[in-house]
């Protein structure tokens, strides 16, 4: 008898018994217990576990400077931005009291680190954002970054450049949701 016809005639034998019957309920728990093995107990015992208010606020004010610590200890939150060259911009028309400061870092690489701090400058408009140009004398603008303020009227915008990128302008325009353009910022 060759393989194939005597796996053929177990499987019409399984299809002529039907399925099986289904086992008893109470059967389930121990099949289960079975098939898990034992359960494992972990007690969890706190050292520190205080019981009123004042004890709960100092371990929070613990925890708080531990981790304020660490912070410095570490440098979380430090940066290792270098500024080259500061461009000043100055607001045109109806924000003409906005600013911005272009920080334009060292290249330690192939690219260099670009923040600009905004100051007075309102969000822009539904379906608007803000954009960061540069150029170098007739050559196309290239925009650097996209933004919008906070209702305060502030951001802080990242971005980088190549390292060898030159350029002689550097404004910010207001870019509407119906393709129009309007320069907001200017050089000082």
């Amino acid at each position: 008898m060759s393989d194939e016809r005597y796996i053929s005639e177990i499987e019409d034998r399984l299809r002529e018994a039907g399925a099986p019957p289904t086992p008893p309920a109470h059967l389930h728990a121990i099949a289960r217990a079975e098939a898990l093995g034992p359960p494992d107990v972990v007690n969890i015992r706190s050292v520190v576990r205080p019981s009123s208010r004042v004890g709960r606020l100092v371990l929070a004010a613990a925890v708080l400077t531990a981790s304020a610590a660490a912070a410095l200890v570490i440098g979380v939150g430090g940066s290792s931005f270098h500024v080259d060259r500061s461009v000043n911009l100055q607001g045109a028309g109806r924000v003409a009291s906005a600013s911005a400061v272009v920080d334009i870092g060292s290249s330690g690489g192939p690219v260099r680190d670009v923040q600009m701090h905004v100051s007075g400058l309102p969000p822009a408009p539904k379906g608007g954002y803000y954009e960061l140009w540069m150029q170098d004398g007739s050559s196309e603008p290239t925009g650097l970054v996209a933004f919008d303020t906070s209702g305060s009227g502030s951001v802080v915008a990242n971005t980088t450049i190549p390292r060898d990128m030159p350029w002689t302008k550097c404004w910010v325009t207001l870019e509407r949701a119906d393709g129009s353009r309007t320069t907001v910022l200017t050089l000082a």
